[in-house]
């Protein structure tokens, strides 16, 4: 009965796992292909490198409030919107293809990224049993690494032989998997009938900030610096 109780791999989180995997190949398919499209029908450079520095940007500004929205809407709903809304916005690379629009696309992604990533990340770990809280996210956590890594590598392979309009049709059939995926998740607050004390209510700022996670996030942000000179050096590779 305990190994039952205490089973890891269940029909949710592997619908999760799946999701991630699949969302974060497509987000950094998109990563590396867009800076390779950018170089194409640009003269600058420079351009290339604003894709990423737009949507980076865009998500940082949005995690600021992201934490608060999570709290207040039901969050698998809040995932589902969310999916539509990035989908929504690599339909509109169809739309236009001058610089400034694709610049603005770059931020519409960012605030879908930021949010689709806090959101996969609070229902994995409330998917994980408690008593395996460590090994579950250490597996989930690693789908999405799989995910990075192998979008870069697609998104370059696939421009090397076919148009950047056919890889966005391809992310969006990607980004489709991971809504259908959606669809099965549940989102359950452990302990809640525990908790019989009304919640505290605190400031809007300590959403926003938390000292605990500042090392964590600094090592983050180095790891991801390397990420993107490795990825923009491959991707400089593939258009000679």
């Amino acid at each position: 009965m305990d190994n039952e109780k205490t089973k890891l791999w269940t029909n949710q989180y592997i619908v999760i796992v799946l999701l991630a995997l699949v969302m974060f190949a497509s987000f950094y398919m998109i990563t590396a292909g867009f800076p390779i499209f950018v170089s194409t029908i640009s003269d600058n450079p420079a351009i290339a490198g604003i894709m990423t520095t737009t949507l980076m940007t865009a998500s940082l500004i949005t995690r600021f409030f992201a934490s608060v929205i999570i709290q207040k809407v039901n969050m698998k709903l809040l995932l589902i919107i969310s999916l539509v809304y990035f989908m929504g916005t690599i339909g509109l690379t169809f739309v236009n293809d001058s610089i400034g629009f694709l610049i603005f696309i770059r931020a519409l992604q960012g605030i879908g990224f930021c949010m689709l990533t806090n959101l996969v990340f609070t229902i994995s770990s409330s998917i994980v049993p408690k008593s395996r809280l460590g090994e579950g996210i250490v597996f989930f956590a690693m789908s999405t690494s799989v995910g990075t890594t192998i979008g870069p590598l697609i998104a370059i392979s696939y421009l090397a032989n076919y148009s950047f309009q056919s890889m966005m049709i391809l992310t969006l059939s990607l980004m489709f998997f991971s809504f259908v995926c959606s669809l099965f998740t549940k989102y359950t607050i452990k302990e809640e009938t525990e908790n019989t004390q009304p919640p505290i209510k605190e400031p809007f700022y300590k959403y926003m900030f938390d000292k605990r996670v500042l090392l964590p996030s600094i090592l983050v942000a180095l790891n991801y610096m390397a990420i993107a000179g490795t990825v923009n050096f491959m991707g400089h590779l593939g258009n000679r």
